[in-house]
């Protein structure tokens, strides 16, 4: 029998994503029930934070932190340079000493995160979610040629990866290939590991999360109580922020005018409706958009619990419509496998919907397209209770599916030591 891997390093946390924390949550589960006598590190942006979700690891600062990055309105600009200059010198300082311990593969490092990636035994990448050129792929990059210099088994978890264009492209097709294996979430992924020719092994398989139990607690009773969600056809919504996206102020405005044309139609039609951002910045905007249209509906900060006690409180929901990707994972996944309706922006929304025969019920994020959406939303009220059914049906094969990426791990760890 091989030997478990004594320290499991988990990469590019952030316990004030849902998506970040439904990867988490279910790496950690996973992890316990295969190594359970295994140290798990966690690398996270506010380690206090993580301390107090997840009690059961040790945390370290994330060495490449981007959570009190300055946004404007052009990256490569001065003004991003002026405002972000503290964050650019951490940045380029954490490059420098990574480069230089990975240039003499010295085993020691001030960075107590850098310290804890190199001396581990096996490196999970969580990463929110994916890999693309939206998400400082080039810090990614370089971590990966930094973990590749120790000989350290680097899997990305249930990942969707790219797309990659122009210099970004180079990059990826080098870089990628210096990982020891991709577990890939979608088909998406896997056809474009093919195109750029990244030849490490690659598993196909689905989200970790759709694993995660749905949990009523004592975090989230009172609230789901308090709501009484499952009282009426509550519809749970997604406003989304601009922050780290190419569209255009024109784009957006349209965005936020056309889902308050969609709420006042839900209104009318019957539907109680709650907010559910699941990171802050989303939380953010959907207070400025409830006071901009006057509307007096919860905000239910779901980036507030594990995502285990996030799906006790949708699987409660009528449907959901959401342009994140968790949200729509977390409520079909959950035990009430509520039916969804998502706005993509990324191939990986239309690649979830298609696993659980749901891909009629996707639309570009934007341009928005309000009478497109009122049609997708006639039809879920329609057919509602038959998506529920279908959704149902798709999950215990999904699970299975999900439930195996933890032996997929054991299998890459076993063979990469042996």
């Amino acid at each position: 029998m091989n030997k478990a891997p004594q320290n499991i390093f988990l990469m590019h946390y952030s316990p004030v994503n849902s998506g970040a924390v439904a990867m988490a949550e279910s790496a950690i589960i996973s992890l316990r029930k295969k190594y359970p006598e295994s140290n798990i590190i966690f690398e996270s942006d506010f380690p206090e934070l993580t301390k107090r979700m997840f009690k059961e690891v040790f945390v370290v600062k994330r060495a490449f932190s981007i959570s009190d990055i300055k946004l404007t309105k052009k990256t490569f600009s001065f003004d991003f340079f002026i405002k972000n200059i503290k964050f650019l010198i951490r940045t380029f300082y954490v490059l420098f000493m990574g480069f230089i311990i990975g240039v003499f593969k010295i085993k020691r490092s001030p960075i107590e995160s850098l310290n804890a990636m190199i001396n581990s035994d096996l490196i999970l990448s969580l990463a929110g979610d994916s890999i693309s050129q939206d998400y400082t792929y080039f810090l990614r990059f370089f971590e990966f040629w930094l973990i590749n210099r120790y000989k350290i088994p680097n899997i990305l978890y249930a990942q969707s990866v790219g797309p990659f264009d122009g210099f970004s492209r180079r990059l990826a097709k080098h870089y990628l290939k210096l990982v020891t294996a991709i577990i890939a979430r979608d088909q998406k992924t896997m056809e474009l590991m093919k195109e750029y020719n990244i030849n490490v092994p690659i598993y196909n398989s689905v989200d970790s999360a759709i694993l995660l139990p749905t949990i009523k607690n004592e975090n989230n009773r009172d609230l789901i109580n308090r709501y009484a969600f499952d009282k009426k056809k509550t519809v749970g919504i997604v406003i989304r922020t601009n922050k780290f996206t190419e569209y255009s102020e024109d784009d957006y405005s349209q965005y936020i005018k056309g889902m308050n044309k969609i709420i006042d139609c839900l209104i009318k039609s019957k539907f109680d409706i709650a907010f559910i951002p699941t990171i802050k910045e989303d939380f953010n905007v959907t207070i400025k958009f409830i006071e901009k249209f006057n509307l007096k509906f919860p905000i239910i900060r779901l980036f507030d619990f594990r995502a285990s006690e996030v799906k006790g409180i949708l699987k409660n929901f009528y449907f959901v419509i959401s342009p994140r990707m968790h949200p729509v994972i977390l409520s079909s996944s959950s035990d009430g496998c509520v039916p969804v309706i998502g706005l993509g922006r990324e191939f990986k929304m239309i690649e979830y919907l298609k696993l659980i025969k749901q891909e009629n019920y996707f639309m570009d994020y934007l341009p928005f397209n309000e009478n497109l959406l009122m049609k997708k939303i006639n039809k879920m009220k329609e057919d509602r209770n038959k998506n529920n059914i279908t959704i149902q049906k798709e999950m215990v094969e999904l699970k299975r599916i999900s439930e195996n990426n933890i032996n997929i791990v054991d299998e890459i760890y076993s063979n990469y030591v042996r």
